[in-house]
């Protein structure tokens, strides 16, 4: 940061003043140009008019009210802002851990399944072939049992 002397910033300061007093003639001008003299954006523009002027004002108070900042507040200050985030950091912490465990027991569950597969190889399964149609009986009872007869042993060839 540059150390600037008093007499440094008033040639700049007052440079600043002109030209914001030339935004707000501009400003000004343009409302006569566009005939917003009636308009309902007059008030608008008017109202940007009277925040530019502020400006010069600001200026001088901040100015005024500079104050450079001693080493102890600027390590207090530092102090608590660790103090009032650290709880998000650990935060982020955990909730990446958290994802990144999920994410290697996911993978570790799939090796695990791809392993296993390929050295077991396939389940058997077991399919019936019809060996004819459906079959149905009445009971004794009133109710009906109806069952797809299927082979249980494939028939020889017999050639």
């Amino acid at each position: 940061m540059v150390a600037m002397s008093g007499q440094a910033a008033a040639p700049a300061f007052r440079d600043f003043g002109a030209r914001v007093a030339e935004a707000q003639r501009l400003l000004r001008e343009s409302i006569v140009r566009a005939g917003l003299q009636r308009d309902s954006h007059r008030h608008v523009l008017e109202a940007t008019d009277s925040v530019i002027g502020l400006f010069p004002e600001l200026v001088e108070h901040l100015e005024a009210t500079r104050q450079p900042v001693r080493d102890e507040d600027m390590r207090q200050a530092v102090a608590q802002g660790i103090s009032d985030h650290a709880w998000r950091l650990v935060q982020a912490m955990s909730v990446r851990n958290i994802l990144l465990v999920a994410g290697m027991l996911v993978m570790a569950l799939l090796i695990g399944g791809g392993v296993g597969y390929w050295l077991h190889g396939p389940a058997e399964v077991i399919v019936g072939v019809r060996a004819g149609p459906e079959k149905c009986d009445d009971r004794p009872d009133g109710s009906r049992l109806c069952w797809i007869p299927i082979y249980e042993r494939m028939p020889t060839a017999s050639r």
